[in-house]
């Protein structure tokens, strides 16, 4: 940009221009005299007028004033040196000379590098072990049957008092978090789950181990605090593509348990599994201390310099310099203001947002979690065509420990998350996120309901569940991605802890479905399954915003602002 330009006005050498009344309008005065000039200098936001010697000066009654002086060749060269000087050359918001720039500015700025694939490992360890943890429910559940005598409903309620924990303490962190950072609230969670993850080891009865377990879901629910962190620091092209690529973390997670279940279970038993299983957490620990705080976080805060020190820290690492200016921050929020629930439903437009959130991954939870059920059941059964007799569904006299060929079966059952999450990274900037979600979940459904039909070969089980639980699986990474963008910096963490909250409630309900309402109604169950993921479609369908290539917002007034224009703009087409 050039510091200057010459522009001519239009002189009238034979009238001077007159001095107009203070009384008249000042703007009329100022026309008067700019047209009489002979030539005028305009230097960024100064114009120096040339050719006239007179200073006039009109400012009675607060009106505008204009100074006009003769200025010589050498002292505008001079100015138009100064000038050159300060005037910004990037992009950015310019107030006067001074030119400030925000934290998504500076992130979009520096791009992906170094300093996030250090985060990239760090978050994969989180993963690794919060699925392991999860994991291991399903596994123990069988032994403790066998050692302790447990009826079924006694081996179910381990798993739920798990997810009750997490229902709880969902929202709880996630404000804990936006009050206080993302990164205290990831140590607290790793010291959480570790602790009362050893001590489950040492339950020396069926009450202490429904106590223990219910405690370490309460620190479970803290964990997806780390998709809220690593979002903050990916640029907004690849935010979708590294959220899904971190995400294999989980299945790796899910697979080093069976592994260590299959070669530890049959010869050291549940204690020793549920003691090697915690080690991981101290790696998780150690990680949490080398994050970074959010940048966003730091800019919610009003602690400038904070802010500043994190993205120099991002810029330095991936070899890049921060735009230039001056780091700008939003409206200062007090810890009392950040991380409130009634934020989520603050206005019509955002309401709608939380409340299709909170019912979509509802529904997929219910649906992921009660297609791993479905697939135990549908084995055991061999078909989906007719119901259990009543007297069988109550016989818990049979102690059957999970077998070598069982471990194998959960292996290639987890196995069958891989080509949804590839898909989901293929599709989710191609087709954006409401599209890939909604695709996903249809063809979920389909797979699903085709179980309606009476297979008499149990191969055409495993090809159906395999298929639907590929897709659910995508469409549940695709939601992990699209809940941090659509929330702005100061509820973000607490709106994904409350929509994973609700999920919890979908995995408390889904056992009595895929369990004993299978055994009462085959076609009930596989129907109602198929039925809530049309639903979740609509719902999907239905979210006012897509986030494909849109920043992180920092306040909510920002997402009311993007909300309602993209919904009148929907009204328009």
């Amino acid at each position: 940009m050039e510091a200057t330009r010459h522009r001519k006005t239009r002189t009238d050498p034979e009238e001077p221009p007159k001095l107009e009344d203070s009384n008249q309008d000042s703007d009329m005065s100022f026309k008067g005299i700019v047209n009489s000039f002979q030539s005028e200098v305009v230097i960024g936001d100064v114009v120096v007028f040339s050719g006239l010697s007179d200073s006039i000066e009109n400012n009675d009654n607060g009106g505008a004033v204009a100074m006009v002086e003769t200025t010589p060749a050498a002292e505008i060269s001079v100015i138009q040196e100064d000038a050159a000087k300060t005037t910004p050359d990037v992009k950015g918001e310019t107030t006067g000379s001074q030119e400030y720039f925000t934290v998504e500015e500076a992130i979009e700025h520096v791009g992906f590098g170094r300093f996030q694939l250090k985060m990239s490992a760090i978050i994969c360890v989180i993963h690794m072990t919060d699925a392991g943890e999860l994991m291991l429910l399903s596994m123990l559940s069988p032994e403790l049957h066998c050692e302790w005598n447990l009826a079924k409903w006694q081996q179910a309620l381990i798993t739920t008092v798990v997810f009750v924990g997490y229902l709880i303490a969902s929202p709880l962190w996630g404000m804990f978090a936006d009050k206080f950072g993302r990164k205290k609230a990831l140590i607290m969670v790793g010291f959480w789950i570790f602790t009362f993850g050893l001590y489950s080891s040492f339950s020396p009865n069926y009450a202490w181990m429904l106590v223990t377990r219910g405690i370490t879901g309460f620190g479970i629910g803290g964990a997806a605090q780390n998709v809220v962190l690593y979002s903050e620091f990916l640029p907004t092209k690849v935010r979708g593509f590294w959220l899904n690529i971190v995400s294999f973390s989980w299945i790796i997670g899910v697979l080093w348990v069976v592994g260590i279940a299959r070669l530890i279970m049959p010869v050291y038993g549940w204690r020793l599994l549920l003691i090697v299983a915690a080690m991981p957490l101290l790696l998780f620990i150690t990680c949490c201390y080398f994050l970074p705080e959010s940048a966003y976080y730091h800019a919610a805060c009003g602690n400038k310099e904070a802010a500043l020190d994190i993205l120099n820290q991002l810029a330095k690492m991936n070899k890049k310099s921060l735009p230039k200016g001056e780091l700008k921050v939003g409206a200062v929020s007090g810890a009392d203001e950040r991380g409130k629930l009634k934020d989520l439903f603050c206005d019509k437009e955002t309401a709608i947002t939380t409340s299709l959130l909170l019912f979509i991954w509802f529904s997929m939870a219910f649906v992921y979690y009660g297609i791993l059920l479905l697939t135990t059941e549908l084995f055991a059964k061999g078909h989906s065509c007719t119901a259990q007799s009543v007297e069988n569904q109550f016989c818990f006299e049979t102690c059957e420990s999970l077998t070598v060929t069982d471990y194998n079966h959960l292996i290639i059952t987890t196995l069958a998350e891989v080509p949804g999450t590839i898909l989901t990274i293929i599709i989710i900037d191609y087709l954006g996120r409401k599209r890939s979600m909604t695709l996903q979940y249809i063809c979920c459904a389909a797979a699903i309901l085709m179980l309606e039909i009476c297979f008499q070969k149990q191969i055409y089980l495993v090809i159906l569940l395999f298929v639907a639980r590929a897709f659910c699986t995508g469409a549940f990474q695709g939601i992990y991605v699209y809940t941090p963008e659509v929330y702005p910096t100061n509820v973000r963490g607490i709106g994904l802890g409350t929509c994973g909250s609700i999920a919890r409630i979908g995995c408390i309900i889904t056992p009595f479905v895929a369990q004993v309402l299978l055994e009462y109604s085959p076609h009930g169950t596989i129907g109602l399954y198929g039925g809530v993921c049309i639903l979740a479609a609509i719902a999907i369908a239905l979210l006012p915003i897509e986030t494909k290539g849109r920043s992180m917002l920092s306040q909510v007034k920002e997402a009311t602002a993007v909300i309602s224009e993209t919904m009148h703009y929907s009204q328009m087409t």
